[in-house]
């Protein structure tokens, strides 16, 4: 069985509900990048975009472009350009390409939001998980090969081994040579079938050790033919459930001792101390494997974590480093206190993490111990154990699951994160709440044994996510509390001071962040609201795009600002076009025959809206950041370009206007308004 049909063979691929004709193609190009460990950037980007949904290539391109990820960290492009042949005429054109890291397309699989985004990332986990367990089984199965060649190599001896997993066949026969037949059986047994051993013995006579061993009834009894390319296999028995692998190796020693003795009476004890190193060796190899597994699975999550922290300090430092207040606005030097839940989140982490190194260590300190074989078992004439029941400390982990999906469904309900639902109805939830809740009704466990048994749920992955103030919140999507509450009072709020106290239009409506999220706080206050934090910036962000309102980011004077485009309140926030003409009223006068030119013009215009927008656009607060000031500023210039022609009788001359000209004596803003 080849490694592609193994892994999409594997529980938990199957468990992923994934289009059936997606899946061989989906597996091949996972496996391929998981097995291309010395190129950085496997995923093409050619294949991502298609499996997670995007209608074209150039959406996918806008999310990538836009979505955090950096050239050189999370993705790398060649540009494409005219293909030319040698004598330099015209052959075709390449596109441009890009390849993405592992990480990177997860995370872009996580961002896309899209119900078929999600199952391929599901199926891409679940792929992964799959073939670490199986990579390193076969790993393992070849070390043990190598092992038998090296030990029983130009020996006469006897050998086992598998040819077929479903239904389960196994090739038997004798050498004198193990390499040499080893190397051939490989050449032999092609897909679908494989040539793995499992049981080496030393055999004085191999060739009667053979006949002994294919006439007990348990191998009589199932032995098959198989045609195999031009030859036939007459050495393959198919074994029945019964036959256990301590079975099978008893019967090869019983075996090759019959050859070598005429003694029939004498007895099989002798070999049972070697039936139980061979367990204990075993037994020894499954937990090795078992943990170098959970070990590998441990270290490739590390590195996804990793990334997304990675991510958010590399947006931190594109922000300048700035701490941003309750207003949005950034300051600088400020490092911010943290506060109680600050607290207390970093002493959940540091008790996370202190519970997770005191599991790895108990781990370590169990491996270190020496096993020691059970007492008290036994083996009946056909060699299969009877051992007493051990003790342990630690439940099954089948059990275990049940109790924690039974008590996920019991706590919540399960549907699709849409992400334009109102925020209290979409599908994700805080995982503490739900490990602190198992905790309390089945006794302790580990945090990481429970989230892994959660995400096993079908739909259920993880997710980080931000809501009511909090960030970077840990938890799962697809699931939500059953007992939540019936509205978003955030939402709400905003939606209300929206109606009462705003207006939306086109563009020309203006307002600076900064002042709208005061204005919010005002209204919300007058209404005995008093809980208003950082995160109701971004709640208001986010009512206000649902509405068709653009958050524009602007540059005045080297100093980055955030303006809505949109609405503004009701009272206070004139428009350009309502300031302009201000403007001509205070500051100009009509005169038959004068003359003044556009830029002289335009120049007294732009000196005063920047003395004036304070008064003008900021009644609520005494505006800190000349920057905000600035924006205005620099959009009612804009929009005095397009009025001086309305404004004035007839153009002279190109750059001159007739009929209007400045007023001599200025009087100050305050007067005028």
């Amino acid at each position: 069985m080849d490694l592609t049909t193994a892994i999409l063979a594997h529980p938990r691929v199957i468990a992923v509900d994934v289009d059936l004709n997606s899946r061989a193609e989906l597996a091949s190009v996972f496996i391929k990048a998981f097995d291309d460990k010395g190129n950085e950037f496997p995923i093409d980007f050619d294949d991502a975009w298609r499996f997670l949904g995007y209608s074209t290539k150039a959406n996918g391109l806008r999310k990538l472009k836009g979505g955090g990820f950096r050239e050189g960290l999370d993705y790398r492009g060649t540009k494409g350009g005219v293909i030319q042949t040698d004598e330099g005429s015209y052959e075709g054109f390449a596109p441009d390409k890009y390849y993405m890291t592992i990480n990177a397309f997860e995370l872009f699989a996580m961002i896309a939001m899209t119900e078929t985004g999600n199952k391929v990332r599901q199926f891409f986990r679940a792929m992964r998980d799959a073939y670490v367990e199986l990579t390193h089984m076969l790993q393992s199965g070849t070390d043990r090969e190598q092992a038998y060649i090296l030990t029983y190599e130009k020996k006469n001896c006897t050998y086992v081994a598998a040819i077929q997993q479903q239904p389960r066949l196994c090739k038997f026969g004798f050498t004198t040579n193990i390499k040499e037949r080893y190397s051939a059986h490989r050449r032999t047994f092609t897909t679908p079938y494989f040539f793995e051993l499992r049981h080496v013995v030393e055999a004085d006579d191999p060739k009667k050790a053979e006949e002994i061993f294919k006439n007990f009834p348990d191998i009589k009894d199932n032995v098959q033919q198989l045609k195999i390319g031009g030859s036939i296999q007459r050495e393959t028995s198919l074994m029945p459930d019964t036959m256990t692998e301590e079975r099978l190796y008893f019967l090869m020693r019983k075996a090759c001792r019959q050859s070598a003795s005429q003694d029939i009476v004498m007895s099989d004890s002798h070999d049972y101390l070697e039936i139980e190193r061979e367990k204990t060796q075993q037994m020894q190899l499954q937990v090795q494997l078992q943990r170098d597994v959970e070990l590998e699975k441990y270290r490739m999550d590390h590195e996804y974590r990793m990334e997304v922290f990675k991510r958010k300090r590399c947006e931190e430092d594109d922000e300048g480093g700035d701490t941003p207040d309750h207003g949005g606005k950034a300051q600088k030097g400020v490092t911010p206190r943290a506060g109680p839940k600050d607290d207390d989140s970093r002493k959940e982490q540091t008790t996370d993490e202190a519970a997770l190194d005191e599991e790895e260590e108990a781990v370590a300190s169990h491996d270190d111990e020496p096993e020691e074989p059970p007492r008290g078992s036994n083996v009946e004439a056909g060699g299969e154990e009877e051992r007493e029941a051990v003790v342990d400390n630690t439940p099954d982990a089948t059990q275990f699951e049940r109790n924690v999906h039974e008590h996920i469904r019991s706590l919540c309900e399960f549907g699709v994160d849409e992400r334009s639902m109102r925020t209290v109805d979409r599908f994700r939830t805080d995982r503490i709440p739900l490990f602190e809740a198992f905790v309390e009704r089945y006794g302790k466990t580990t945090r990481r044994k429970f989230y892994t048994a959660v995400i096993r749920l079908e739909g259920v992955t993880s997710t980080v996510y931000s809501t009511g103030g909090r960030h970077g919140i840990e938890g799962f999507s697809g699931i939500r509390l059953k007992d939540r509450p019936s509205s978003d009072a955030d939402e709400d709020l905003i939606l209300q001071f929206i109606q009462e106290d705003c207006e939306l239009g086109d563009d020309d409506l203006l307002v600076s962040k900064a002042d709208l999220f005061e204005a919010l706080q005002a209204f919300g206050a007058a209404r005995g609201w008093q809980k208003f934090h950082r995160g109701h910036g971004s709640t208001m962000s986010k009512v206000l795009t649902a509405k068709g309102v653009r958050e524009v980011d602007v540059r005045w004077r080297g100093v980055n600002s955030r303006v809505f485009a949109g609405i503004r309140p009701k009272r206070g926030y004139p428009t350009p076009q309502e300031v302009f003409r201000q403007f001509l009223g205070a500051r100009t006068q009509k005169r038959e025959g004068s003359l003044v030119k556009r830029a002289v013009l335009l120049n007294r215009f732009s000196k005063y809206a920047k003395e004036c927008c304070k008064e003008l656009v900021t009644p609520l607060t005494s505006l800190k950041m000349t920057q905000e000031m600035g924006v205005f500023g620099f959009k009612l210039v804009t929009a005095g370009r397009d009025m001086c022609f309305e404004v004035a009788e007839k153009v002279v001359m190109r750059g001159a206007y007739d009929s209007i000209t400045p007023k001599v004596l200025f009087t100050s803003p305050a007067n005028e308004l």
